[in-house]
């Protein structure tokens, strides 16, 4: 990083906003207005999940989506396949987060979080980890009853998800998203 670089950068009010500083294409740095989406992907569990952060409003509201398996058929296990939605209606008391039926026949992990403003790389991943760290005991539980989907190694789905957003989120969702339906 260039001395001018630095300079700039130290001249910018602290925190500094994600994404507000960008690269123009002689070299240069540009300070740009906040508020454009972030997105990431990551795995946890075996699980890859997508994030999404973004303002709504004035607020900055981050989306956390992750396909954890499939939902067992009453063919393969009946026990298996009511203990399995038993653990997807536990989850639905989490603030933030949960584990849903997703069309399909899958089970997915959502989760939507107010951020603090300015959306921060520290504020981001905070939001995320509390997430994850609640839905940790419920994915423990469905990966147990599902053992096979967590022996596949990530070269096997890393492409096949699409990145999140909010526009994905369940029928009924809406400004409760994630929804207990």
């Amino acid at each position: 990083m260039s001395t001018t670089h630095i300079a700039f950068i130290a001249k910018q009010t602290i925190p500094i906003e994600f994404n507000s500083i960008v690269v123009r294409e002689d070299g240069t740095l540009e300070r740009q207005s906040p508020g454009r989406p972030v997105e990431f992907r990551f795995v946890y569990a075996g699980i890859p999940f997508d994030a999404h952060a973004q303002y709504v409003g004035n607020q900055p509201v981050l989306h956390l989506s992750g396909e954890v398996g499939p939902v067992p058929y009453s063919a393969e296990s009946i026990p298996v396949r009511r203990a399995s939605h038993a653990v997807l209606r536990a989850s639905w008391t989490l603030p933030h987060s949960r584990l849903v039926a997703w069309p399909g026949g899958r089970i997915r992990a959502i989760g939507k979080m107010p951020l603090p403003a300015p959306l921060t790389p520290v504020g981001i991943i905070t939001a995320v980890t509390s997430m994850i760290l609640d839905l940790k005991p419920y994915l423990d539980l469905i990966a147990e009853l599902l053992p096979m989907r967590f022996a596949a190694g990530p070269s096997d789905w890393e492409d096949a998800l699409p990145m999140a957003s909010p526009q994905t989120a369940p029928a009924g969702g809406g400004a409760n998203w994630p929804s207990a339906h």
